[in-house]
């Protein structure tokens, strides 16, 4: 093992925290990182992760709707909802469709082409009458056991977070889905196929579906960090196109996550970390040989490796 030939250029190297200090010194070395934490177990020192907020995007995130007419409040589709509403080009408020039974008030909003609040969507039904819908300003949610999302080809942008909790979930047909100004949260085993997709303005959150980024292509940039918190994740390919990433790298838990050598694309970490060092904080990945595709990261905030056996190659950073 052995430190790279040409280190980069940074500021004096903070305190250091450590059970093996050989590897750490060489972490701080290739990095000039503020604080490195090398451990079994649990690291000498607690410090919490900065809150990050979403980055600056390079345009401006929603497609432009003409819309003058909106339905004045929140749409709870729970009845057949006002005969009204087929007049009207957006909802001020926010739409749960929930249940059963709700095709006549769907039919109503068959017009809609922007929801100024949240979307949520838990019911496994036929959502064609959605098909205008452009812009969700809210978070975009679904839950339960909806598997299609054929009646939302036409959704191009969301302005707050995507959730995706269902297990069956198919999103193949968002294909015009190009910006998420929040957060994008993958949980349980979901797997997406987002093909547009090319800005997430906050965090990426992985589910535990072995090979979760499969499906994002097209992502270019990342305006917080990536958080790998499932350790059923043994792929981390798919982010071919990803260049920037605003924050830093969480990762929790599991053997099965050999290498990051995919996330070599990501160019730059940190944009929007305080003082341009994002943390690397990994946590029980026992299976992790070392740091390839980790070259982007030229500071570093805090560095800790815990739990599980520690990687003792510096392989990736410092190049």
């Amino acid at each position: 093992m052995h430190a790279t030939t040409r280190a980069p250029e940074f500021s004096e190297p903070g305190h250091i925290f450590a059970r093996r200090g050989r590897i750490s010194g060489l972490f701080a070395s290739c990095l000039g990182v503020a604080t490195v934490c090398i451990a079994l177990t649990g690291c000498e020192t607690d410090i919490l992760p900065e809150l990050l907020v979403p980055g600056e995007l390079p345009t401006e995130i929603g497609s432009v709707v003409d819309c003058a007419a909106f339905i004045s409040s929140d749409v709870n589709l729970n009845g057949s909802g006002e005969a009204d509403w087929v007049t009207k080009c957006g909802v001020e408020g926010s739409v749960n469709i929930t249940s059963n039974g709700q095709a006549t008030a769907l039919d109503r909003l068959r017009n809609v082409v922007v929801i100024k609040g949240d979307l949520t969507i838990g019911w496994n039904g036929d959502f064609n009458m959605l098909q205008n819908l452009q812009r969700v300003d809210g978070s975009l949610t679904f839950t339960g056991q909806v598997a299609g999302v054929s009646g939302l080809a036409n959704l191009t942008s969301v302005g707050k977070d995507v959730i995706l909790a269902s297990n069956k979930l198919n999103t193949t047909a968002l294909s015009k889905l190009k910006h998420i100004n929040g957060h994008l949260r993958l949980q349980g085993a979901v797997k997406p196929t987002l093909s547009a997709l090319s800005v997430i303005g906050g965090n990426l959150h992985t589910g535990y579906s072995a090979k979760p980024l499969a499906g994002l292509a097209a992502l270019e940039q990342v305006g917080g960090a990536i958080y790998l918190e499932q350790g059923q994740v043994s792929d981390v390919s798919g982010l071919t196109t990803l260049g920037s990433v605003g924050g830093g790298l969480y990762g929790t838990g599991g053997s099965s996550l050999k290498t990051m050598a995919p996330f070599q694309s990501i160019k730059v970490w940190g944009a929007t970390a305080k003082g341009g060092r994002p943390d690397i904080r990994l946590k029980n990945m026992m299976g992790l040989q070392d740091f390839r595709g980790l070259e982007g990261f030229k500071k570093v905030g805090f560095f800790r490796v815990e739990g599980g056996a520690p990687v003792t190659s510096t392989l990736g950073l410092g190049s």
